[in-house]
């Protein structure tokens, strides 16, 4: 029902812009809305207005639901950090062997962006959180950025930055135009006990949510998503996962998944990638001797079980894009859900080639190539080891930060 009445709200004419004009800004991309805010001071407000860009994204949703690309962190034992973006919507062929054709993120300052302390850590409907640790003043700097309006809003960090374990931006449009930043932290004196707290975008603070909670001392919060309005942080191990409802400010665990009737093991987490796309919370794993097969598992909207989806050869992608020899590394991307189960596709990093692999047909597309920093290398021993990439799946938005 609120995605409903938000679309009423947001067609009711604005004062000075006809139907007609209004109808003709809707199906424009973002980046000619914004150059199109300096046609006039009524323009200018009608475009910013909330109404327009509730309309222009529900719009998008119903007419161009597609992921526009993917923004992603690399950190590991090569030296720097990056954010770069991988444009999805564009037509690559022509230029899939120009590694410059990943561009960096818009926007940022370029001396934060190239520190090695700078990290992409969130994203949600459009908008994106990165971190950055000042190593001069000893504190963390958090930034909610919107690449389609280049507009950033800086979130305060009030505590000591040993006391961060985690953080996720959530925001949901259709709901509010307010976005919250959900952020789990441990006292300085104790590592077993955590504390939730919670940024709203409305107030500008934090504040604590619940209880301290305790945890096994070396529990890592890595792989963190947002479904079913809520936080999942998944633990490749064999204890439970940690959940927040976010809406109820609810804290729960679910069980670890048990695939072919046995449990995941935490050795297995290099080759393995956890991700939501259009409603769907999937597992990607290797299987076999040689990993000549990737798994897709998706869970029940009850949290009650993993099921199969997909089995995927992916022997002849590896002949198609490198030959026969398998021994180098390589990494799943993302995985994204069309609006017809067969048109997902599967991205994967090959050998620093950026690949998609259609469900449909069982195709590939190369979109782009990797520079050697990205997780490439060329030590032997090292082949079949890449670094950290954090990667988060874009669709443009207009809603202000």
């Amino acid at each position: 029902m609120a995605n409903v009445d938000g679309i009423s709200a947001a067609t009711e004419s604005f004062s000075g812009v006809d139907d007609l004009i209004q109808e003709i800004l809707l199906r424009l991309p973002a980046k000619s809305l914004m150059r199109f805010k300096s046609v006039s001071k009524t323009w200018f407000s009608f475009i910013s207005s909330h109404h327009f860009s509730l309309l222009w994204h529900n719009h998008r949703q119903l007419s161009d639901p597609k992921v526009s690309g993917l923004f992603f962190s690399y950190s590991g034992p090569i030296e720097g950090n990056s954010i770069e973006y991988i444009p999805l919507k564009e037509n690559l062929d022509h230029r899939e062997n120009d590694s410059h054709f990943i561009s960096r993120l818009p926007g940022f300052d370029e001396r934060v962006l190239c520190s090695t302390e700078t990290q992409l850590v969130g994203s949600s409907n459009g908008l994106l959180l990165y971190c950055h640790l000042d190593l001069y003043e000893n504190h963390y700097r958090f930034r909610v950025y919107n690449p389609a309006t280049k507009k950033f809003s800086d979130i305060p960090w009030l505590w000591d930055p040993n006391e961060y374990r985690s953080i996720h931006l959530v925001f949901d449009p259709v709901k509010s135009p307010h976005y919250k930043v959900v952020a789990i932290r441990s006292p300085r004196d104790s590592k077993i006990f955590c504390q939730i707290s919670v940024y709203s975008s409305d107030t500008g603070a934090w504040r604590p949510s619940g209880d301290r909670f305790k945890v096994r001392p070396d529990t890592k919060f890595g792989d963190r998503v947002f479904w079913n309005d809520t936080i999942i942080w998944f633990y490749y191990t064999r204890e439970a996962s940690l959940c927040f409802n976010v809406e109820q400010e609810r804290r729960f665990t679910i069980p670890p998944p048990r695939i072919r009737g046995r449990s995941l093991k935490p050795e297995d987490a290099t080759f393995r990638h956890f991700g939501v796309s259009n409603g769907h919370l999937h597992l990607v794993e290797l299987n076999g001797y040689c990993r000549t097969k990737i798994d897709v598992f998706e869970m029940e909207r009850d949290y009650s079980h993993w099921f199969l989806k997909y089995e995927i050869d992916i022997v002849p992608i590896f002949k198609e894009i490198v030959g026969c020899n398998m021994d180098f590394a390589f990494s799943v991307f993302s995985l994204i859900h069309g609006e017809v189960e067969e048109d997902s596709v599967l991205v994967l990093n090959v050998r620093d080639t950026i690949i998609s692999y259609s469900f449909r047909d069982n195709t590939l597309k190369k979109l782009c190539r990797l520079g050697p920093h990205a997780g490439y290398y060329p030590n032997p021993r090292l082949q079949r080891s890449y670094g950290r990439f954090d990667v988060h799946q874009y669709m443009e938005t207009l809603f202000p930060v």
